[in-house]
Order: C-alpha cells, then sequence, then structure tokens
C-alpha cells in the first residue's frame, strides 16, 4: 500500500498547519531613541516650566520695582505737601509777629515790607531744600503765590498802621482845635473853619467820616460855648437860646437842656434878689421903728 505524503497532501488538500510568528526583536538603536526623545521632552517641559518660572519672577520683580517707585514718588509727594505747608505756617507766624509789632511799635511801618521779604526768602529756600526734582517746580510755584498772598498781607497790615496813626493824629489835633476854641469869640469861629478846611484833606487816609467828625466837633465847642455863657450869664444864655438862629449847629436836645439849666440859674438869681429885697425891707423897717 502506497504511503500519502502529508506534506504534499496538506498543500493538495488545502490544509496548511499554521507557522508559528516570528518575533520582532528591538534594536539597540531604538531603545535610545525612544530614551532620547523622552529625555528630551522632559527636557523641554523642564526649559518651559524654568522660563514660565523665570518670566513670573521677573513680572515679580517689575511689579516690586514698580511699588517701589510707587512708594518713593508718594513719599516724595508727602514731603512737597508738607514742606508747602511748613512754610505756609511759617508765613503766618510771621504776618502775626509783624501785625503785634505794628500794633505796639516794636516794628517801624516803613521797615515792615523789608523785614517780610528777607524772613519769606529764608522760609522758602528752606521750603525747597531735599525737595525731589519731580516736584520741586510746583512747590516753588505754591511759595511764590503763598508768599505773594502774604505779602500783600502785610502791605495791607502797613496801610491800617499808616490810617491808624493819621486817625489818631487827627484826634490831637482835634482836642487841641477844641482848646482854642474855649478861648471863646472869634477863636471859636476860626477853630470850626479850621476842622472844616482840614477835615476832607485827611478824611480818607485816616478812615473817618469827614461829615460825622465835624458835626461832632462843632456841636461840642457850641455846646462849651452856651455852656460857658449859661455860667457867666445865665439871663443872657437863657435869651439867645430861646433864638433858634443863635448857634444853629447846637444839638436840639443840648439847647433844650441848656435852657432849662438857664431858667433854673435866672429863677434861683430871681429868688435871692427877692430875698436880698426882703432882708433890706425889714432893716429899713427896723431902723424906722428904732428911731
Amino acid at each position: 500500500m502506497a504511503r500519502i505524503n502529508l506534506a504534499d497532501g496538506d498543500a493538495v488538500l488545502g490544509n496548511r498547519l499554521a507557522e508559528p510568528q516570528r518575533a520582532v526583536m528591538p534594536r539597540a538603536q531604538d531603545f535610545g531613541a525612544a530614551i532620547g526623545a523622552a529625555v528630551e521632552d522632559i527636557g523641554a517641559a523642564g526649559m518651559r516650566a524654568m522660563m514660565q518660572q523665570q518670566a513670573q519672577q521677573q513680572a515679580e520683580q517689575r511689579q516690586a520695582e514698580a511699588e517701589r517707585r510707587a512708594q518713593q514718588r508718594e513719599a516724595a509727594r508727602v514731603k512737597a505737601l508738607t514742606a508747602t505747608a511748613r512754610v505756609q505756617n511759617g508765613l503766618n507766624a510771621l504776618g502775626d509777629e509783624i501785625s503785634a509789632g505794628l500794633a505796639d511799635g516794636t516794628i517801624d511801618k516803613t521797615t515792615a515790607a523789608d523785614l517780610f521779604k528777607q524772613r519769606a526768602e529764608e522760609l522758602s529756600r528752606s521750603g525747597v531744600e531735599g525737595i525731589d526734582p519731580e516736584h520741586r517746580d510746583l512747590v516753588q510755584a505754591t511759595l511764590l503765590d503763598n508768599v505773594e498772598r502774604a505779602r500783600q498781607g502785610v502791605s495791607r497790615m502797613v496801610t491800617a498802621r499808616d490810617k491808624a496813626d493819621i486817625a489818631q493824629g487827627t484826634a490831637g489835633w482835634l482836642e487841641e482845635m477844641q482848646r482854642f476854641a474855649a478861648r471863646g469869640g472869634a477863636q471859636t469861629d476860626q477853630a470850626i473853619a479850621a476842622v472844616r478846611n482840614f477835615l476832607p484833606t485827611v478824611a480818607a487816609r485816616a478812615g473817618i467820616d469827614p461829615q460825622k467828625t465835624e458835626q461832632a466837633f462843632v456841636e461840642r465847642v457850641r455846646f462849651r460855648q452856651a455852656a460857658d455863657l449859661v455860667q457867666a450869664d445865665p439871663a443872657a444864655a437863657l435869651k439867645n437860646l430861646r433864638n433858634k438862629d443863635w448857634l444853629p449847629e447846637l444839638d436840639p436836645d443840648r439847647r433844650a437842656a441848656l435852657m432849662a439849666q438857664a431858667d433854673s440859674a435866672v429863677l434861683r438869681q430871681q429868688q435871692r434878689a427877692q430875698i436880698e429885697a426882703d432882708r433890706r425891707a425889714r432893716e429899713q423897717a427896723q431902723t424906722f421903728q428904732a428911731a
């Protein structure tokens, strides 16, 4: 009996035994490439992280630097404001000192402006010392404005002192004119005329009302004139006072008071005269009876 070749039979019959697969063995160079790629990825990630960290640090440094500069600018601004306020307070104190000196006479009004200028310049120089250049121009401009306003205030003080001196001098002159008018007669009219001519020339500088001042002076002088006559000759004074054309400048209330005073004086004179007449009459009667 003939043998069948299995191998051939399998081929003929279409039945073929499964052949085992060949294993793919990795190459050494493939391992190196993978490791290199992994290392490269890790390095790239690390580099990115480091760069991000550096960027963050730089951003934080820039922010810190910006804050530091902002703090410095704010400190410089506050210092400038403080210096300005200090100089302003100094100017106010200087103004008070000059005002008090002008009032009590320790500062002469002719030197007040120069004194203020010197002291104000010293204050201004001290005010800008150490000021940041960024704020120096503004501080200087502010100080110039403050100094100018203070200077104007001192100028007004000097003007007020001048007015006070003129007013005081005018008051003294009016007292002398009143003493001159008290001599009576023509001197009274001369004093009134002098006052009427003088007051309009000084009223504005003295800060007084010339009409009111003149009226007050004339009324005082005329009252003194009428009162002297009441004391010297009540009857003549009463007669004159009843005539409204006599001393027309005399205050009506004072005229009425003087009339009452003169009338009382006349009445007392009449009563004394009557008493004296009665006394003489009694003496004569006694003498006649004794004879």
